[in-house]
């Protein structure tokens, strides 16, 4: 959706996706500022057959040629992650490849740390905190084809400024549902739209997390809607906390208090991508029967059909919304709004399957929807 034809996906590991650049490279840093949903970016710098011999020894001479590049004169520091269910052995010998290596460096004089996790993987707040990309590198090693790829990290999130985003905002409403700011960002990934070109609508816009994210990402056209002027101060308040975060980052955010079915008093159909999370319904407890949950969803059907009407009606043809409908969590069941068909029938088309995002213990998740005009 963001990157198109620019990249060509090679591998999908699950936890994991290889990718090559079809022309011109793109930048990491950017990829990794611009996907959200990642955690760590970096590029294949060597190989070896999965069956050699001396799989260890070798590994370990790579990885200290890898190593050597390196521009510090500081204490150098290096990492090992381990990615795939298929690496267990490898996973075993991690310690003893990332000691053999630590060796080979201190043989040659150089002063080195070695920095180690309990877990196969170095999170990024390892990864970040003892700075190892700037002092070293991250290695990561995967199997794929029956070939060991060996990866050198380098970006990953920055957890803190997302973190911030989310909890240190001065305008927060748990009880009416927080979107948080990564899955903010994915939505408006996958609007597929350019940040230049787009007039980006939120009609429920709440605190105004999908604008947040949308002028942090360059959108100059922003437009955001709430039928409670509570929801719209707290847009407004947080919009202001985000200018003064930022140096040089500027917001042109335009600002309504309406209900989503009457936002075609103020916009023709000149909006061409519509991003947000709808009502999610009164807050839930946790012991709510199922006959309640379905009161819930008749009550959110009543207010989403008319307003989806009107949405559809402001969006440009061939326009896209992407759109997150609460999916209720019942003992092990999860309870799904009925939405698709009633909004087939009002000439929504469905790209794709929904997609589930859900944070353990949450007794609400979100389904995405991906739609056009």
């Amino acid at each position: 959706a963001v990157y198109g034809n620019r990249i060509r996906i090679t591998h999908d590991l699950g936890d994991v996706l290889l990718f090559e650049f079809v022309n011109e490279p793109i930048d990491l840093l950017e990829i990794q500022e611009r996907l959200a949903g990642i955690v760590k970016v970096g590029e294949i710098i060597d190989r070896i057959e999965l069956n050699h011999q001396n799989l260890r020894p070798v590994l370990a001479q790579k990885l200290f040629d890898g190593l050597k590049t390196s521009k510090t004169d500081k204490k150098l520091k290096f990492g090992i992650s381990i990615y795939g269910e298929g690496n267990r052995k490898l996973a075993k010998d991690r310690q003893k490849i990332g000691l053999t290596l630590k060796t080979l460096l201190k043989d040659q004089g150089l002063s080195v740390r070695y920095v180690d996790s309990r877990e196969p993987v170095l999170s990024s707040v390892i990864v970040k905190t003892n700075k190892l990309i700037e002092s070293g590198a991250e290695f990561v090693l995967l199997v794929v084809d029956k070939e060991l790829l060996i990866g050198s990290t380098k970006a990953v999130q920055d957890f803190k400024a997302w973190s911030n985003r989310d909890y240190g905002r001065p305008a927060r409403d748990a009880k009416s549902g927080m979107l948080p700011p990564k899955l903010a960002r994915m939505m408006v990934n996958l609007s597929g739209t350019e940040p230049a070109e787009t007039v980006l609508f939120d009609p429920f816009c709440g605190s105004g997390t999908v604008l947040m994210e949308a002028s942090l990402m360059g959108y100059k056209g922003l437009i955001g809607s709430d039928a409670s002027e509570k929801a719209i101060t707290a847009s407004e308040e947080n919009l202001k906390w985000l200018r003064n975060l930022y140096s040089g980052y500027e917001d042109k955010s335009e600002l309504h208090v309406s209900p989503a079915q009457e936002v075609d008093k103020f916009l023709q159909d000149n909006v061409e991508a519509i991003v947000s999370e709808t009502s999610l319904g009164p807050p839930l407890k946790g012991n709510e029967t199922r006959m309640q949950i379905e009161s819930n969803i008749r009550d959110l059907m009543s207010m989403y059909l008319p307003s989806f009407e009107t949405l559809y009606a402001v969006l440009l043809r061939g326009g896209r919304a992407v759109i997150a409908f609460p999916a209720f969590r019942f003992g092990k069941e999860l309870i799904r709004v009925p939405v698709k068909e009633k909004l087939e029938e009002l000439g929504w088309r469905m790209k794709g399957e929904t997609l589930i995002y859900e944070r353990e213990g949450q007794k609400v998740a979100r389904e995405i929807f991906v739609m056009e005009k």
